[in-house]
């Protein structure tokens, strides 16, 4: 991608939302800080003053609007020539800065991917409904887990890869059957079980003619040199990719390679789904949600949120299609997203479908974004969940942002402690923390949840961060009140507390007597359920790393 300096902009100024009116009707990028500095949101416009002016002229619909626009207290304003210089500049800036508040294009639970686990020394595959930034290589998001189970266990039947979490002493039932290769007995050196997992990469990557040529390569090789049993091993892995193959439907005549993506809109809600087409035969699909931050129609409109899916996807792909099969209701979109890559020296083309077989297979990608989509919304709403959350336990603050308090102890010894934090409902995995406990009496749970409340807070407070507007304590009154005691060493006030006791259900608060237990079917008590599952699971797993490891000392 080219770097933003190439582009002619001028800096504006930077206002404050009162100054908005301020804000020129030219093309541009606007920036959002808050009073920290910090970079909260980054869009473009073909109007600055247009767009700007519609995150404030109405009360907010969405979650995130909500949030985004109470924490906004400074604009940068950038000028440029046209759209497309602003569309180029908007995406080199939002891969520099990654404001939270941009819109997500992510895999929603319900889309799995395959982890390829590398850093092991015999690499493993499996399936996650997570892709955390963690050194692994990530296949996906699928949109369906049967096809990632069904991709898996042709994978392990070809290359014989372990499935094993941990490698055993002994041979396992999968080698004896022959589905593994067994690595952990050495019946297979390290090189030669690292370029079968190689193999299963090129797979997955789609690349299978290179696979099918590296094997012939290899068989033959094998042949030559009289090594008959692993000229065999290789024979029997092609001949099982050649039957896979026979099972494809030929898509495209030509063995071309394109991406097909289906876009279903409503509500501000976005689903999109990428069918990839290698070597003229449908190898898989991608599943994306995205949420818009306003519901503005420039916001709105779904040529922008394509856009932008596009621009972020394949700008930095490594390995890219010929070209992209888009509706011809994006037919200007299109065109200026082929001018914008040929522009960053990206030979990609984005254009509608040019025959029948191209049209049929846009048509299945914007039915499976459909399904999806309609999936995504049968899901309670978040912003009406958490209001009512708010109101029916009076809290002073809408609780965009939640922290779940857990503590954990192993046969009365190993005690420790977790928070994880929630933002819009969501799990945010990268502020979940793992607190040792370092109070002399760790098995009193009520000084180890104040160690741990009090420990969070105050790193938040350190280092200059936000203050969540919920905590949510495992337990009852005796642990409510020692979250009490933190926040007032602390001295917090702004910032609600309850607990959550697990067998009735029973929320305390401070100050009331009697504690509240809300319908089984509460959207608002399952947030709170969920926060409070959550930080348990967390804990117990890293109970269980601690145990593990004091084991192997």
């Amino acid at each position: 991608m080219k770097n933003s300096q190439t582009i002619t902009k001028e800096v504006f100024g930077v206002f404050t939302p009162y100054e908005r009116a301020n804000i020129p009707e030219l093309p541009g990028v606007y920036i959002y800080k808050n009073a920290q500095g910090d970079i909260l949101y980054i869009g473009k416009a073909k109007n600055l003053n247009k767009r700007v002016s519609s995150y404030f002229s109405k009360k907010p619909i969405y979650l995130k609007t909500f949030l985004l626009v109470e924490q906004i207290k400074l604009i940068d304003i950038i000028v440029v020539e046209n759209e497309r210089e602003a569309l180029l500049l908007e995406a080199t800036l939002i891969k520099k800065h990654m404001p939270r508040f941009n819109i997500n294009f992510k895999d929603g639970k319900f889309y799995p991917y395959i982890k390829a686990m590398i850093k092991e020394k015999f690499p493993r595959l499996i399936m996650t409904r997570s892709h955390i930034d963690d050194g692994n290589l990530y296949f996906g998001p699928y949109t369906s887990a049967g096809a990632v189970r069904t991709n898996l266990e042709v994978l392990q039947k070809i290359f014989k890869l372990r499935t094993c979490r941990t490698l055993p002493k002994k041979e396992c039932m999968e080698y004896h059957i022959g589905r593994c290769s067994a690595p952990c007995i050495n019946k297979i050196d390290e090189k030669e079980y690292l370029e079968s997992f190689e193999g299963a990469l090129k797979f997955l990557s789609g690349n299978k003619q290179d696979l099918i040529e590296s094997l012939q390569e290899k068989m033959k090789n094998a042949a030559r040199e009289l090594l008959f049993e692993k000229a065999q091993i290789y024979k029997e892995q092609l001949d099982a990719i050649y039957a896979l193959d026979e099972k494809q439907h030929i898509y495209l005549s030509d063995g071309g390679n394109l991406d097909i993506i289906g876009i279903s809109s409503k509500n501000g809600h976005y689903s999109i789904t990428v069918s990839l087409i290698r070597n003229g035969k449908l190898t898989g699909k991608l599943g994306f949600t995205a949420h818009t931050l306003n519901k503005n129609i420039v916001l709105n409109d779904p040529s922008l949120i394509l856009e932008e899916f596009i621009a972020n996807r394949y700008s930095e792909e490594e390995v890219t299609p010929y070209g992209i099969i888009v509706n011809k209701d994006f037919t200007e979109a299109a065109q200026q997203l082929t001018e914008w890559f040929a522009e960053n020296e990206i030979s990609l083309t984005v254009r509608p479908p040019e025959n029948d077989h191209e049209n049929t297979l846009l048509k299945l990608a914007e039915k499976n974004a459909t399904i999806h989509l309609e999936q995504q919304l049968s899901e309670p709403d978040m912003l009406e969940a958490l209001h009512l959350l708010q109101k029916e336990l009076n809290l002073k603050n809408m609780p965009g942002s939640i922290e779940g308090f857990d503590i954990a102890k192993w046969d009365g010894m190993l005690a420790s402690g977790v928070s994880v934090h929630f933002k819009a409902g969501e799990p945010d995995k990268k502020q979940y923390r793992f607190f040792n406990i370092k109070a002399r009496n760790q098995q009193d749970d009520y000084i180890a949840m104040k160690e741990i409340i009090s420990r969070r807070l105050k790193q938040l407070l350190e280092e200059n961060k936000s203050l969540p507007q919920l905590l949510v304590v495992d337990g009852g009154n005796g642990q409510l009140n020692a979250g009490l005691e933190a926040l007032k060493e602390l001295s917090i006030t702004n910032v609600d507390i309850l607990a959550l006791a697990k067998k009735e259900e029973e929320i305390f608060l401070p100050g009331k007597k009697q504690s509240i237990i809300l319908p089984k079917n509460s959207v608002a008590l399952h947030v709170l359920q969920r926060v409070r599952d959550e930080a348990h699971r967390f804990s117990q797993y890293q109970l269980h790393r601690r145990y593990q490891k004091k084991l192997m000392e």
